[in-house]
């Protein structure tokens, strides 16, 4: 795969189909935060982060097909190097091409995209992007939604996620949810209430890493897997 920044690069992909349901199987394709605390993909190379890890989960028992990336392989990144990660959103829309040509057991008329964090600002770039791929809908987890475009009209619904005490302050998505809104984009905002970024609902504002969200406001496990799933690693 490839991205502006870091040319042509493999990439780490689990595809992980479910044992519920049957064919086509609906696909999600989900992005990892910045902190890669998750589980590692089957045969060791590449890892998610632990929303990925739950989603997952919940994915399976729902019948979706689950496939995760890893961005960060092989590119030395540390959360810390805001400014030096890839263009995820790249990587996202020729997975979906390639993981749809290669495995006729997939939904086309069924593709879903979704991040937490740095992932979820990866999904919102998606919103600006002129080659975006017919995705069926988006769900963005604690994006910052520091990118400001004029909006576009959207061929699908966009889920934005927030927690009411994120560091990554609601407000910058809270105005990108009402210009979408204005031109009639099905783009809704979620709040959680007394949750920070990481959803643990503890209501302590943390500060980990840089903010890069542009508000007004600034603020200096894993889990194993039956067995009898089908999950293969590769590098694309």
């Amino acid at each position: 795969m490839n991205d502006r920044k870091f040319g042509t690069k493999s990439i780490p992909v689990e595809l992980t189909f479910p044992e519920a349901g049957s064919a086509p199987y609906p696909l999600i394709i989900y992005q990892h935060g910045s902190s890669r605390d998750g589980y590692t993909f089957d045969g060791g190379v590449g890892t998610t982060d632990e929303h990925g890890t739950r989603l997952k989960k919940a994915a399976l028992a729902k019948g979706f097909a689950f496939a995760a990336l890893d961005a960060f392989y092989d590119k030395g990144l540390s959360p810390s190097d805001k400014t030096q990660f890839p263009k995820a959103e790249q990587y996202a829309a020729q997975l979906r091409g390639l993981l749809l040509r290669k495995y006729p057991q997939l939904d086309a008329a069924n593709t879903f995209y979704s991040g937490f964090s740095y992932g979820g600002d990866a999904v919102m770039n998606q919103l600006y992007s002129p080659k975006s791929p017919a995705w069926t809908a988006l769900v963005a987890a604690e994006p910052a939604c520091n990118v400001v475009a004029k909006p576009q009209p959207l061929r699908y619904p966009v889920l934005i996620l927030k927690g009411t005490q994120s560091h990554y302050y609601p407000i910058a998505c809270e105005l990108v949810t009402k210009r979408h809104q204005e031109i009639g984009n099905p783009v809704r905002l979620s709040m959680i209430e007394g949750a920070n970024h990481y959803f643990s609902l503890n209501g302590k504002i943390v500060t980990n890493g840089i903010a890069f969200n542009g508000c007004a406001k600034t603020q200096s496990s894993s889990i194993r897997f039956p067995s009898k799933l089908h999950t293969m690693t590769v590098l694309f």
